[in-house]
């Protein structure tokens, strides 16, 4: 199994976040983000970089719109809704 550090999927998924506020974008990315973390049977290190504080602040930053915030937790919980990976799957719903 591929040794992944949450820090680095915490960045990604910031970095991700802040490269456009374009929903579909953010699927397709979102979608190709989870596939490949699949692939290296790391989806659980990519569902604990959701929740720190990193993370977690960058979607209340006063500089996001609530609008935003709430497109971006809607795409999460369209892309993983029906996925297998129960860890994935229920901290997109915590969230």
């Amino acid at each position: 199994m591929a040794k992944v550090d949450v820090g680095d999927a915490e960045l990604i998924i910031r970095t991700l976040f802040n490269s456009t506020n374009h929903a579909a974008l953010w699927k397709t990315r979102i979608t190709t983000l989870i596939e490949l973390y699949d692939k290296h049977q790391v989806c659980p290190t990519l569902a604990q970089g959701l929740v720190p504080e990193k993370t977690i602040n960058a979607l209340i930053s006063e500089m996001v719109s609530d609008k935003a915030a709430q497109t971006w937790l809607e795409v999460w919980q369209e892309v993983v809704g029906n996925r297998p990976d129960t860890k994935l799957r229920s901290v997109v719903v915590a969230l």
